[in-house]
């Protein structure tokens, strides 16, 4: 009788007893990357219905040939572009001039410039950036990565 009358008051005790409140399990590091300007680590991925991405983008680019490849592209809203190329350092700095169509992925977040094939032609479309992608349309990576964006200057 007297198990059972311990066994009752455990219990009793046990499940009378509120919960321990749940701790916020946000770790420290967690807290520091989410308040980090994110824009300063890579543009956010945006979709063509919640960014106004026409307009005219520049940039200048790593060359392993040249001192850098100034790039001008403008997006315009009937989904075509015109993009400028300059090779600096060259002898020959006369602009490469290209235009077309260009499409987006199902996503909405990654444009393709139609008729580009010596050269990257996708582009992670951000809030006033495009990130160029490379031939394989991998985003670049590493403390290089932000040399691949163009920003929006219009």
């Amino acid at each position: 009788m007297k198990n059972h009358l311990s066994l009752f008051l455990l219990f009793a005790f046990i499940t009378g007893c509120d919960p321990k409140p749940k701790e916020d399990t946000t770790s420290m590091v967690d807290t520091i990357f989410n308040n980090l300007d994110s824009s300063r680590i890579a543009p956010k991925i945006t979709k063509k219905k919640s960014v106004d991405y026409q307009g005219t983008y520049k940039g200048t680019l790593p060359c392993a040939g040249c001192s850098g490849i100034k790039l001008e592209i403008d997006l315009k809203p009937d989904s075509t572009y015109r993009m400028m190329t300059i090779y600096l350092g060259k002898d020959d700095e006369k602009p490469i001039t290209k235009q077309g169509s260009f499409s987006w992925n199902k996503a909405d977040s990654l444009i393709t410039l139609n008729g580009v094939t010596d050269q990257p032609n996708k582009y992670l479309v951000g809030n006033n950036t495009i990130s160029q992608l490379d031939m394989d349309g991998t985003k670049v990576l590493g403390p290089s990565a932000r040399r691949y964006i163009l920003r929006k200057t219009e």
